[in-house]
């Protein structure tokens, strides 16, 4: 690649990003990894100028300098922070399995399509015991039309051992390939990771629902009203997902609002069966510090289809609140699952919070006996009865 090519690129690349101190971080560690340089970038202006001057001084090597930052350039940033969590199962004393892991990732690795080299040294926290590892990795794939391998992707991505909570979370990328695959390498070197499905578990609360009511649905529920409020989290429904493949109308509907708990076509779904299976949430908690009150919250997706995922927005980049908000999550809806009294809970929590709307025949026939019950002239009884019957036949007289 030459230098305007690259420069032309460079400003458009740049222009109005959201991801610009992502994009800026991810040259600051090429310089330091391949460079042996270390150097921080204030603004794209200040990285624009470096790169020239290291261009300057490397004339012969400025085509494939310039080719490596395009690349850099190109990871597929995400404007969402993809979470999944896994159950982590180990007998292995802490600091040995510290040791383990550094030495696990201390050298690059392949593994199928994927190459992996740990951008910074292992980080542990005893107190917290949490193990993090950030990786930089590289997806290759075989072009049979020129005979050669090709890169395909190329980005980062966060992996955490907590031990203290036995769980494993891989986060950052977009690519959801690399999360799957970070998991089967692992899974060789002989740790024990499994992902969560809440589906196929909730199968245990469809064997014991006597109701109409989606298995999922009072699952959603006794999270969002019981559960959530009570570890003191504020709980604001942003979007919901239903399907119902029985339905002769519509079998898949996505709504968004900001009381969507309270709308009619939200109940209306709820008390049709319809299967709740990806919603949107934001979640408020106010700590007291130092005799002040703190807010924290955050905004995610949970999908419920695969495995257990957590998509938090751009700007909720809290890792500990992060990582705290799925494990209480998926916690409570282990508990739920497995819980004798889940689907009588979600029974009381909708007939008391959630009542079925009333139809427009209900509502007519209501409003119907209602004016008849404060009229007392017979002759003007007679005309609002007649008057219902001609405009509103499926008035009940």
């Amino acid at each position: 690649m030459n230098f305007e090519r690259f420069t032309d690129y460079y400003q458009k690349k740049m222009k109005y990003n959201l991801h610009i101190n992502k994009r800026l971080q991810a040259v600051s560690d090429y310089f330091h990894h391949e460079h042996a340089i270390t150097t921080s970038f204030s603004s794209k202006d200040n990285c624009f100028a470096y790169i020239v001057r290291f261009i300057q001084q490397h004339e012969d090597n400025a085509e494939n300098i310039l080719e490596e930052l395009y690349n850099i350039l190109e990871y597929p940033y995400s404007s969402q922070n993809l979470y999944f969590i896994n159950k982590l199962e180990t007998s292995v004393q802490k600091d040995d399995f510290v040791r383990n892991i550094k030495r696990v990732f201390g050298n690059e690795i392949i593994f199928e399509d994927f190459t992996y080299n740990l951008r910074d040294d292992v980080e542990y926290d005893a107190n917290d015991e949490i193990i993090q590892c950030n990786l930089n990795y590289e997806e290759s794939i075989e072009d049979y039309s020129v005979n050669e391998i090709r890169r395909k992707s190329l980005g980062t991505i966060k992996i955490t051992f907590d031990l203290k909570n036995k769980k494993f979370f891989s986060s950052e990328s977009p690519n959801e390939k690399s999360h799957k695959n970070i998991i089967d390498y692992l899974l060789t070197r002989g740790y024990t990771i499994s992902p969560f499905y809440i589906l196929k578990r909730a199968v245990k609360i469809k064997n014991n629902n006597f109701t109409d009511f989606s298995p999922t649905t009072l699952l959603i529920i006794n999270l969002l009203l019981g559960t959530l409020p009570s570890l003191e989290y504020r709980v604001t429904l942003d979007s919901i997902n239903f399907t119902n493949t029985d339905s002769q109308d519509i079998q898949r509907m996505t709504l968004n609002g900001t009381d969507l708990l309270s709308s009619n076509e939200v109940l209306q779904r709820i008390h049709n069966g319809d299967t709740v299976h990806t919603l949107k949430v934001s979640l408020a908690k106010i700590h007291s510090n130092n005799d002040s009150e703190v807010y924290h919250g955050a905004s995610f997706k949970i999908d419920l289809r695969g495995k257990l995922s957590f998509i938090f927005g751009d700007g909720d980049d809290n890792e500990v609140r992060n990582r705290e908000i799925c494990i209480h999550i998926q916690n409570s809806l282990m508990d739920l699952i497995y819980a004798d009294d889940t689907v009588q809970k979600g029974v009381s929590l909708i007939a008391d919070k959630l009542p079925k709307p009333k139809t427009f025949n209900e509502i007519v026939s209501i409003i119907q006996a209602e004016l008849l019950e404060i009229i007392e002239n017979e002759a003007d009884k007679v005309a609002i009865e007649k008057y219902f019957v001609e405009k509103y036949a499926i008035a009940t007289l």
